[in-house]
């Protein structure tokens, strides 16, 4: 276990390095304070609808209104970036390019299901979802991978029959997202990997602090005066009133000088067996985590325990700025058009409000003395003049605004919509007729979706990439039993979004009428029609229509081709046995002459017969008849 920083003493090689770290963070502070804090703040203002005083055009301006355009913009933005990343149910996979084996593709399968078990039970897709919201705010987004145990209870029969449970510790890694603001990093550095180093300075909880303490990983020391240089106020937000239990702690990761460096606290080396190696460079620096609260103390300083020596720290740009650490957001690119915008919106408003309110003009010398200081209108009030009531009160109108302000809003929400690319509510058709066709619609849903993914390839790249294997890494190195040391490539299975699966879908229907049905062409097309679909049961119907593109593959009979060919196969048999055929023929005729002759003699035979049987009942008839008359004669005969 990493040495504890003794609770009573000085210690001059402590102290020189807070001083080291704080001093850089606090350069690097003000150069972020003096370029970005003004905008993000606003940035912020004009996401959430808050007005403040410094946001007005102009000082006469009374109305506060703010409109959601830009914060649609940034919701739309966001909302397509998580439904591409994951609309799938297996948003991550392995490059199976790389294996051969069969048997390693199915433990790299299982591999997988584990990682995104974890992930699932971390909630990492939300925490990536809040780095992207915060990536379209302020043009950064920024998380920390940080690795801890977690203790699950499993339920076991005791030896009397009871029932009981006992306490498992687990490794999990979560990616906790950070704000810009509560971030620094080194202004010459365009990455993590580049910047001598970065640090996340937060506000915690003293008890948070001291459980840590009681558990060793942080020293314990006294963590001295909290300073509380915390603004909220220009968010739109009111600080709180009691700070007494706060602690601001600056969490420090680069490289430090070893020679100022003395494990003090630990960094979970005992329950999660993460050795640091000593990996100092040339110049003296060695890669470290330090952690100081309030600017005085260290609570924890470690060597950097992982095997890759890679930071804890990700970030990406939701917009590249070429040389530069931050990027561009959603909010920066459509903050000149939303500025107008508001300006035209609160200018109507007040302009409405002078030709909808009433006003009076009032002559002094006329109205009772107590009127001169104020005077209000309202339905069925008395008003007593020292004259004609013409003479001393006059209604003051101004004309209503120009309608035309109202069509300026919405080309100002089409610029909008230009600066931040994300598809909004379209401008009136008397100012862009082109969004009133399918054509000119078209147009703007593949800008809008080139953008995204461009974003979505900073995404991939610099987030979930790194992400994914700072995560499989620490996994490997914490529990290697269950996730064994291999070299691992993953691919993120994004897709579409949205907006872009029904523009996809329309062009993809569009070919299938131009296409041969059964042709495999046509089956490819359905099959790109259902994976872009979110039918229920579109898992089930994938492997019929494979079967079906595998069965348009196979090579299909030239029925015309056989019938020709069989044909001539027979007209040359026939000609090679013509005397067979004609003598059989002979035979067949002779044969039929005496099936027919055989046949007229039984005709005629059967027609004797038939004569013969008629003959012989009518002689039975006659027989009959005679035998009937006898004996009617001998009755009659009898006496009576």
């Amino acid at each position: 276990m990493a040495k504890r920083l003794p609770e009573q003493g000085n210690n001059k090689q402590v102290d020189n390095l807070v001083s080291w770290i704080v001093r850089h963070c606090e350069d690097w502070e003000t150069y972020r304070n003096n370029n970005y804090k003004a905008k993000w703040e606003e940035y912020y203002r004009l996401w959430r609808g808050v007005h403040k005083e410094q946001d007005r055009s102009y000082k006469s301006e009374r109305s506060k209104l703010i409109s959601p355009a830009l914060s649609q913009a940034i919701e739309v933005t966001v909302s397509e970036l998580e439904e591409a990343l994951f609309s799938k149910k297996k948003w991550l996979d392995i490059d199976r390019t790389t294996y051969d084996d069969q048997q390693v593709a199915q433990a790299m399968d299982t591999y997988l299901d584990k990682l995104l078990k974890e992930y699932d039970l971390n909630k990492i897709p939300a925490s990536i979802a809040e780095i992207m919201l915060n990536g379209a705010i302020y043009g950064t987004g920024i998380g920390k991978v940080v690795i801890e145990m977690r203790t699950t209870r499993i339920p076991q029969m005791a030896e009397d029959g009871s029932l009981t449970s006992i306490a498992q510790k687990y490794p999990c890694v979560k990616l906790v997202p950070i704000d810009p603001k509560e971030f620094v990093i080194d202004p010459l550095a365009r990455s993590i990997e580049e910047a001598l180093g970065c640090a996340h300075i937060t506000y915690q909880h003293k008890s948070n602090i001291e459980k840590k303490q009681n558990k060793g990983v942080y020293a314990n020391v006294e963590l001295g005066a909290f300073s509380d240089d915390m603004d909220v106020s220009a968010m739109g937000e009111m600080s709180q009133s009691k700070k007494d239990d706060h602690v601001k702690i600056t969490e420090y990761h680069g490289k430090v000088p070893r020679a100022m460096l003395d494990p003090i606290g630990m960094m979970m080396e005992e329950d999660l067996q993460l050795p640091a190696d000593d990996d100092m460079d040339e110049s003296g620096m060695v890669e470290a985590i330090v952690t100081i609260a309030n600017d005085s103390v260290i609570l924890r300083a470690v060597k950097n325990p992982f095997f890759m020596q890679d930071r804890s720290i990700i970030a990406y740009q939701h917009d590249r700025v070429p040389n530069r650490f931050w990027g561009r957001g959603v909010a920066e690119k459509g903050y000149n058009p939303q500025k107008a915008l508001d300006a035209e919106l609160r200018g109507r408003i007040d302009a409405m409000a002078f030709s909808v309110r009433p006003m009076i003009g009032i002559n002094a010398s006329l109205v009772p003395r107590e009127l001169n200081n104020r005077f209000e209108v309202y339905a069925g009030r008395t008003i007593f003049t020292n004259g004609n009531p013409s003479d001393a009160i006059q209604p003051l109108q101004f004309q209503p605004p120009s309608a035309a302000t109202f069509n300026q809003s919405g080309d100002l929400e089409r610029m909008v919509e230009m600066g931040t690319g994300a598809f909004q509510a379209n401008a009136p058709g008397n100012i862009n007729p082109g969004n009133q066709t399918a054509g000119g619609m078209g147009i703007i849903v593949s800008a809008s979706i080139k953008r995204n993914k461009r974003t979505l390839l900073n995404i991939e790249t610099n987030l979930l990439d790194e992400f994914v294997k700072k995560s499989a890494y620490r996994y490997m190195q914490a529990d290697p039993e269950a996730y064994p040391v291999v070299d691992l490539r993953f691919v993120v299975n994004s897709s579409l979004g949205i907006m872009a699966r029904e523009v996809e879908t329309q062009q993809i229907v569009q070919l299938l009428n131009t296409t041969e049905p059964n042709s495999t062409s046509y089956w490819m097309l359905i099959k790109s029609l259902y994976q872009l679909s979110t039918i229920s049961n579109r898992d089930e119907l994938m492997p019929i229509i494979d079967a079906k593109l595998q069965e348009s593959l196979q090579p299909k009979p030239d029925l015309a081709g056989e019938a020709a060919k069989m044909d001539a196969e027979t007209r040359k048999f026939i000609a090679e046995n013509d005397a067979v055929f004609k003598k059989s023929k002979g035979i067949l005729n002779l044969v039929e002459a005496e099936k027919k002759e055989t046949e007229t003699e039984n005709v005629k035979v059967q027609g004797f017969l038939d004569e013969i049987g008629t003959l012989s009942e009518l002689m039975n008839s006659k027989e009959e008849k005679q035998q009937q008359a006898q004996q009617a004669a001998f009755a009659l005969a009898q006496p009576q």
